[in-house]
This record gives C-alpha cells, structure tokens and sequence, in this order.
C-alpha cells in the first residue's frame, strides 16, 4: 500500500462506511441514510521522497509539490457527503476499506455508541493505526483515525478528527 493511499484514506475517511465481511458487525446505533462528513487532520514527521534517482528534475518538483500539496491539506477541514446504507451497518465496518487486502483489522471495542479497531498493514510502509467512533445520538458521529508508517523511510504520523451528520433518510444520486 502506497503511503500517499494511506494518506488518502485518511482524508476521505472511507472507514464510516465501508462494509467487511471479516469484520465483525458494528452496532453504532446510527441512522441509515445521507451523512455529512467533515475531516480535519496533521500529519507529523517529515516524508522522504521515494528514490527519484530516474526522475528528470521537473519529474521530481512536481513529486515534491504533490508531498507538500498532501501535507499541507491535512489540516484544512474537508466535506464530502457519503450515504450509509442499513446494510452497511449490518455488515459492519473495515477502517483499512475493501481495497486494501493487505490489511488486518482487529475491532477493540464494538457496542451501541462506540466502535474501535486496531488496523495493522503490510508493505513497505507497513502502516498501522486505531480509529474510534462515537455516536453522540443517532443523527451524529465523531471519530479519529491515528495512523503511523515509513514515508520513504522516515516514520509519519496522520491523525484525523471526524464529524459526520446525519441528513436524512434519502441519499439521493449520493453513494
């Protein structure tokens, strides 16, 4: 898994909904229907550029932009709308997301207003993390992701803080 992946799904915070059939199921008393989630992070520790060796030196601006492009939006708050979907719920949740097979999710804590797991990865970067949900009340959820991994050696730590609210029952074209 590539630490700019990682990166990403911390940022979209795919984990709210994204169903496991390995996972056990999650009992987060929450609504099914349209959700709005806001994202706000850090990232601490430097990252080191993958070998840019073959890279000409325009190649190689342009990855240093991109890192410095990702580092810096973490902290800026990032909104999206995702629909959560009754089987969802049902299903239970992967913090790691159905893309990434190489990951190893352990649920810590599983009840009606709190949800924890523990993801360990393989890789290169071998990332790790927890992610904790609280739903306040039916109609809200807040969370944080807390992952750790090797950016081009160098150990990075990203943590993100979730607030998500419930719209209503209908999601629309929203998926």
């Amino acid at each position: 898994m590539s630490s700019l992946r990682v990166v990403s799904l911390c940022l979209s915070a795919a984990c709210l909904a994204a169903p496991a059939a390995h996972a056990a199921p999650v009992s987060l008393n929450v609504n099914p229907g349209l959700w709005q989630i806001t994202a706000t992070g850090q990232m601490t520790g430097t990252p080191q550029l993958p070998e840019t060796a073959g890279l000409s030196p325009a190649q190689k601006a342009q990855m240093e932009a991109m890192m410095a492009a990702v580092v810096a939006g973490m902290s800026k708050p990032h909104t999206y709308k995702q629909c959560i979907t009754r089987a969802d719920l049902e299903k239970g949740f992967d913090p790691s997301g159905e893309d990434h097979p190489d990951c190893q999710v352990t649920v810590t804590a599983n009840t009606g207003t709190v949800m924890e797991a523990k993801v360990v990865c393989s890789g290169a970067q071998e990332p790790s993390g927890t992610f904790h949900f609280e739903a306040a009340s039916p109609v809200a959820i807040n969370g944080v992701i807390h992952m750790t991994m090797a950016m081009g050696g160098s150990p990075v730590e990203v943590q993100q803080t979730l607030t998500g609210q419930w719209l209503g029952a209908q999601c629309g074209n929203v998926q």
